[in-house]
């Protein structure tokens, strides 16, 4: 038999156990891990082993590299339209984003510790609501807070300021106009019962339960101010219905704990007197091992059902539902909170694994290391044993200064036993040395292991090699890069989502005028202000249909200064090369203007902050298209065929002066032309004789010289050659003199030396070739003078067959001949 189905309560109390069943042993790592982040684990009596907390450092670093600085909001038209409306209305979002998320602490914050939840425990949640702060009029600030849902007059719930149901609340005046509070169409009502809402996001009392205020006079008030507050959520305070993903959720709630007068505040009295205060934030165990716990508080849940479209407020010690609403925010999800930043998960459960839980034996390996490390460096000291008979040993290392001596007792004794190396023996250090070198670097390849675990690289801790060239630092830094671009676009769309859930209530609950005030507005330039009444109509509409807000992951770690300079001055580069190019285009034609600044609009829309240049634009645009329709209205020009009748007119007269200024031209130029062409050809006569008789002078000078440089190179090799013949004559009749004596010597004296005869011979010879040595130079000299003689004639020759050129004088008249090269 199937067991019945729980109804009310019971049924969401027992949705809240199955949650507690799930994730106990997940509460109960994590608060292990804590306690370790924190060194909670360590005793007072400080006899705890040493450790080595690598998760601190891993979590000191890993945070700062995803989440380093508040991120800010962009805010961007759906569609890239030329649509001023929508772009003036995500100016107005974006800066009113901008100034909820600098403004108040409370983004901030929630966003610091759901990142360390995430890198801890493996969650990390963050809850999003609205606040209005409501006044009386006239009267000091009550400090009071009223939420989403408030009572009217006929006990119906309306959402504030999603219809005028009562002109109590005035929004200050400002740009929208009028006397100050007055906005039509934009009244909220006031209600009725106590308006505080605390940290647990409670809206009102519910319908039916006992109002504080009744029968006090009714006191007209007004907002002072509204916000939408990003709530962190502890760990062991968020639940939602078991679930194998995130997309199957149905319901999510928190725990809150409240103090006596809150729950009168919020519920009533008799509310309030039916719930007991016996709880509290649960804290961890200090150093002393004992937890402190504040049970003067209420625990109240308030749980979001999307199922039913309700939000319930329950108490365990309440069979009845505290306070029921329906959906007070009209969230497009509906919950009140983004998905939770995970860590690992798996596709069959929501039970987050801690990032410690995946290296944890290797962190247990380096406290061992450590604590080795630990005892090996206590027991490193200098330790041995000495003489007994010499007591002044002992103070030789407690007592012993630089340049200090110990006196010793009998000294003599002391030298026969060796001295101080026969009287003490120190313990050897060696062998400790080399262990704790070992555990050194065993250690470091523990966290190794660790870094290449968690995807903390190198580059990431600072450290490098200087002999790396830079593309292989490059390299590793992209690496690094890449392992850690997961973590950042997680956390990034994390901050998206609460930023998108506060840009819906910010569009859908707050007034006009303060979200004009938030944004800045009057600061806006004159055209875009004058779009603003149409730009709020489009935000209340449908705000995320419309609209993409998104947070880049590069704007949440530290901003790169340079890289920022480099890109602006890059974008800077490309709009002057852009307009280098488009002014002649739109110069020449006027109508491709329009067309140039849509592509200029096109390729400003990509770059951040970029709104307030395409406002530029499109009145730059406005001003053409007003100009051209100026144009347009001008007085109609002349007919087109009359004009051509007109210029061929003009055309044929213009022709005919022409023609008779040619013709009066040619004839001047023809006589002309006669009168140089008879001087011409005078000068060239009179050159050209000049030019022959200058070329026979030349000629007959140049026979001449020839003929007397042959005569003399004839006389000079008759003379040569007679000398010569003269010479050998009288050298042969020498010879023939001096061979008769030597044969009459010989035959006079048969016994005459023969090595006598033989220099005798030799000196003949050489005369005889130093004769014919001075012969062939002579010859060899009149054959180079007769050479020279040849290229002489040879070059003027050549002169006188090159072409040449009349040189004229300043009078123009011929002065000479110019050998053309």
């Amino acid at each position: 038999m199937a067991e019945p189905v729980a109804t009310g309560v019971q049924k969401y109390l027992t949705m809240i156990a199955a949650y507690d069943n799930e994730f106990k042993k997940w509460e109960s790592r994590t608060t292990k891990i804590i306690k370790r982040y924190r060194d909670d684990t360590r005793s007072s009596s400080g006899n705890e082993t040493a450790k080595f907390n690598i998760l601190w450092s891993n979590v000191q670093t890993l945070i700062p590299a995803v989440y380093a600085r508040l991120p800010t909001a962009d805010a961007k038209r759906r569609f890239g339209d030329n649509d001023k409306v929508g772009r003036v209305a995500a100016q107005l979002i974006e800066r009113a984003l901008d100034f909820e998320i600098e403004h108040y602490p409370d983004f901030r914050n929630a966003m610091n510790y759901a990142v360390q939840d995430r890198f801890l425990g493996g969650r990390g949640v963050a809850w999003v609501r609205y606040e209005p702060h409501v006044r009386q009029q006239d009267v000091p600030e009550d400090g009071l807070q009223i939420t989403d849902v408030v009572e009217n007059e006929e006990d119906k719930y309306e959402d504030v300021g999603s219809s005028p149901v009562r002109s109590s609340y005035r929004a200050p005046g400002g740009i929208l106009g009028g006397s100050p509070g007055a906005l039509p169409g934009a009244a909220i009502s006031q209600p009725e019962a106590a308006p505080a809402a605390l940290a647990n996001g409670a809206e009102g009392p519910m319908p039916g339960a006992e109002d504080p205020t009744a029968g006090q006079q009714e006191v007209a008030e007004e907002i002072d101010y509204e916000c939408a507050p990003s709530d962190y959520v502890h760990w062991k305070d968020f639940g939602h219905s078991t679930a194998r993903t995130w997309d199957e959720v149905t319901a999510v709630w928190r725990w809150v704990y409240m103090t006596k007068e809150a729950l009168v505040e919020r519920f009533g009295e008799k509310k309030a007197k039916s719930i007991p205060l016996d709880s509290g934030p649960e804290p961890l165990a200090g150093y002393s091992g004992t937890k402190q716990r504040d049970n003067t508080r209420a625990k109240i849940c308030e749980l979001w059902d999307k199922e039913a479209d309700k939000v319930y407020w329950i108490s365990k010690s309440s069979p009845d539902f505290v306070d029921e609403r329906e959906d007070p925010l009209d969230l497009e999800g509906f919950f009140p909170c983004s998905k939770p930043l995970y860590s690992t998960l798996t596709s069959d459960s929501l039970v987050p694994v801690p990032d410690f839980v995946l290296y944890q034996d290797q962190a247990q390996e380096l406290d061992i290391l450590s604590d080795r490390i630990d005892g090996l460096v206590k027991a490193l000291r200098v330790r041995g044993v000495y003489d007994a008979s010499q007591p002044a040993l002992q103070r030789l290392l407690t007592e012993g200064d630089n340049n200090s001596l110990i006196p010793v007792d009998k000294w003599m004794a002391f030298g026969e036993k060796g001295g101080l190396k026969g009287s003490i023996d120190l313990l050897p250090l060696d062998t400790l040395s080399n262990a704790l070198m070992q555990c050194y670097r065993a250690r470091e390849d523990i966290k190794s292991q660790i870094y290449e675990i968690t995807g903390i690289s190198d580059i990431i801790r600072g450290q490098t090699n200087a002999n790396e060239t830079a593309t292989a630092q490059q390299i590793k830094g992209q690496y690094a890069g890449l392992r850690l671009r997961s973590l950042q676009d997680e956390v990034a769309l994390f901050a998206t989502e609460i930023i998108r859930l506060k840009a819906q209530i910010i569009c859908t609950r707050f007034q006009p005028q303060t979200i004009l005030d938030y944004a800045a507005a009057e600061q806006m330039t004159d055209e875009d202000k004058a779009l603003i009444p149409q730009a709020l109509e489009l935000l209340q509409s449908d705000p995320l249909s419309s609209f993409r807000i998104e947070v880049n992951a590069d704007s949440l770690v530290q901003i790169d200064e340079n890289q920022a300079k480099q890109d602006r001055i890059s974008f800077l580069q490309a709009f002057g090369g852009f307009l280098t190019q488009a002014l002649p285009i739109g110069q020449q034609s006027p109508e491709m203007i329009p067309m140039m600044i849509g592509l200029l609009k096109y390729g400003v829309t990509a770059f951040k902050g970029a709104q307030g240049i395409e406002g530029l634009i499109d009145t730059a645009l406005d001003q053409i298209k007003n100009a051209q329709q100026q144009a347009a209205g001008q007085p109609p020009k002349p007919d087109p065929e009359m004009m051509k009748a007109q210029a061929a007119q003009q055309a044929e007269q213009m022709k005919a002066q022409m023609s008779a200024q040619t013709e009066q031209m040619r004839v001047q130029a023809d006589a002309q032309a006669m009168q140089a062409k008879a001087q011409f050809d005078a000068q060239m006569q009179q050159a050209k004789l000049q030019s022959d008789m200058q070329i026979e002078q030349m000629k007959a000078n140049l026979s001449a010289q020839q003929e007397g440089q042959r005569m003399q190179h004839e006389m000079a090799m008759k003379s040569q050659e007679v000398a010569a013949a003269e010479q050998f004559d009288r050298w042969k009749a020498e010879l023939e003199a001096a061979t008769k004596v030597l044969v009459a010597r010989i035959g006079a004296n048969p016994g005459m030396d023969i090595p006598a005869i033989e220099a005798t011979n030799a000196a003949s010879d050489k005369i005889t070739a130093e004769l014919g040595n001075h012969v062939r130079e002579t010859m060899n000299k009149i054959a180079d003078m007769q050479n020279q003689t040849m290229n002489h004639i040879s070059g003027v020759m050549q002169v006188l067959a090159a072409p040449k050129r009349i040189v004229r004088g300043a009078d123009g008249r011929a002065a000479g001949i110019e050998v053309l090269q």
